[in-house]
């Protein structure tokens, strides 16, 4: 990836200033055009344009004048333009490739840390550490490529470029950067069709499961992530779980910082160490309606076991399972998104 440099202030100064001796004027918000034009000519030449024509100065004035034009009323009209060009796509990116309105908005979030960024390029891992709420499921869509996918649309392509093995994420057009830059996100997300941006846990759902059903539980996490879903599964946090005291690390996830507990209960589910510390953590949420039991057909029904009395999901290890986990992942989302 190689960016041009972005021009300094006082270069573009020097090019309004050109600009107004050539036109015999002075422009009253050529300070805010020359900050919004973010080190580009072509934006300098655009907006000073604007004030110009909005003031009707169409070519070299008779004698000195000033142009009077607010800096609102600029932008509202070159925003306005930029819509027409950049909008939808800047729209599709944000739904990204599956739009569900309840669920997580990775691809938002990607967008306003573009929209944050000085030269309109991110190191989505850079990022991630300094957006945690939003890491989980920013990450599901580096690790399952769904923003390659996305941005190989040749329609996004032409905006956004991605780099995988860096996993950077960059915007080449000043217009386009300008148009991110100087959006409204409250009102882009509602226009959108999110019904909801900010989130309170990291998680939605958090599985706990023993060895022995990992290839169910694997093939939940991805139904899980396919429906929009943020999900801590402990394969998709090697690295960060690596060298760190996970008691420590895993507690506070059970505990609190996700949304659901999605508790898979094979036969060896109660004998070992992981599971049983994870079920002493999101125990007392089973009262709150916070716990979703996947009890194994190999397990027989307890009445000493608690989780009978909630409602569950029951899966067959011995017929297919990706079948059952895309079920049992689609009724797992209607419970978390309300939906």
């Amino acid at each position: 990836m190689i960016r041009f440099e972005a021009e300094p202030t006082l270069k573009i100064t020097e090019l309004i200033k050109l600009g107004e001796q050539a036109l015999d004027v002075s422009i009253r918000c050529a300070d805010t055009i020359t900050e919004a034009a973010n080190g580009s000519f072509y934006l300098a030449q655009l907006l000073a344009y604007e004030a110009c024509l909005q003031a009707g100065v169409i070519e070299r004035q008779t004698k000195p004048a000033e142009v009077k034009t607010l800096y609102a009323s600029v932008k509202r009209q070159v925003m306005e333009r930029q819509k027409g060009r950049f909008g939808k796509v800047i729209r599709d990116f944000a739904r990204g490739n599956k739009f569900r309105p309840g669920t997580r908005a990775p691809y938002l979030n990607m967008l306003m840390w573009l929209a944050e960024s000085e030269s309109g390029t991110i190191d989505l891992g850079e990022a991630m550490q300094n957006h945690p709420a939003d890491r989980p499921s920013v990450k599901a869509t580096i690790d399952n490529k769904g923003i390659d996918t996305l941005t190989g649309n040749p329609a996004i392509a032409d905006v956004f470029f991605y780099q995988s093995h860096s996993r950077r994420l960059a915007m080449e057009d000043p217009h386009a950067i300008f148009y991110v830059k100087n959006l409204d996100f409250a009102e882009f997300a509602r226009d959108v069709g999110f019904t909801k941006v900010t989130f309170d846990k990291p998680y939605d759902v958090a599985l706990s499961f023993a060895g022995e059903d990992r290839a169910f539980a694997e093939r939940l996490n991805d139904h899980l992530t396919e429906e929009g879903l943020a999900v801590f599964y402990d394969k998709a946090e090697e690295s960060r779980i690596l060298a760190e005291d996970v008691e420590a690390l895993l507690g506070p996830i059970y505990e609190s910082d996700s949304s659901f507990v999605v508790a898979v209960m094979g036969p060896k589910y109660g004998l070992k160490r992981w599971t049983l510390f994870e079920a002493s953590k999101f125990k007392p949420r089973l009262e709150a309606g916070e716990v979703i039991p996947v009890w194994s057909t190999e397990v027989p029904q307890s009445g000493f076991d608690e989780t009978y009395r909630r409602g569950g999901i029951s899966y067959d290890p011995r017929d297919p399972l990706d079948p059952q986990a895309e079920g049992a992942a689609r009724a797992i989302a209607g419970k978390v998104t309300g939906r």
